[in-house]
C-alpha cells in the first residue's frame, strides 16, 4: 500500500504567519489614522488658540510698495500675518503672507517692523481695496517649532493706501 503524504503549514508556522499579518495590518492602519489628528501647537505652555485672544497690532498697507508696517500693540510676538482680501460681496480671498521673523522671536511687544508682501496668487490688492490681516503665531510641538495662523475673528481689517 502507497502512504499518502500529507503537505501544510505547521501550526507554529501558521500561528507566526498570522500573528505577523495582524501586527502589519495594526501598522498600517496606525499610519493612516495618524494623518487625521493634528499634533498640538502651545504658545506660553497652553494651547495656541488662546494666545490668538491677546493678539493686538496696528497695521497699514500701501500698495504701491508692495509692503506692510505692522506694530504690535499686544502681549504675543507675532510672527507675521496673513493678507487676505475683502470684496465688496464679502468674499475673502487670500493674497498672501508677510514674515516678520528675522531674529528668530517675531515682532515683540511694542515693537514696529516693515516687511515685503510675498503673493501667493493672481489676487492683488491695490489703493481702497478693504484687507483682512490675520495673525500668525510661532508656537512649539514636542519636536519642533510651526507657525499658526489665528481664526478671522482676530484679524484686523484695513484699508489700502
Amino acid at each position: 500500500m502507497k502512504k499518502h503524504l500529507k503537505r501544510g503549514l505547521s501550526p507554529v508556522i501558521a500561528t507566526v504567519l498570522l500573528i505577523s499579518l495582524a501586527l502589519i495590518l495594526a501598522v498600517i492602519v496606525f499610519l493612516w489614522a495618524r494623518g487625521f489628528i493634528e499634533e498640538k501647537i502651545q504658545k506660553f505652555e497652553e494651547p495656541i488658540e488662546r494666545a490668538c485672544e491677546d493678539v493686538s497690532f496696528s497695521v497699514d498697507i500701501d500698495s504701491s510698495s508692495n509692503e506692510i508696517k505692522l506694530t504690535n500693540i499686544g502681549t504675543v510676538p507675532l510672527y507675521g500675518v496673513e493678507i487676505r482680501k475683502k470684496s465688496d460681496l464679502g468674499l475673502i480671498s487670500k493674497v498672501g503672507t508677510a514674515s516678520f521673523d528675522k531674529q528668530g522671536i517675531g515682532i515683540p511687544k511694542g515693537a514696529e517692523e516693515t516687511s515685503q508682501i510675498n503673493n501667493e496668487g493672481s489676487v492683488k490688492i491695490i489703493q481702497k481695496d478693504v484687507a483682512l490681516i490675520i495673525p500668525i503665531l510661532l508656537g512649539e510641538t514636542e519636536e519642533f517649532k510651526k507657525s499658526y495662523v489665528c481664526d478671522e475673528k482676530f484679524g484686523e481689517e484695513v484699508v489700502v493706501l
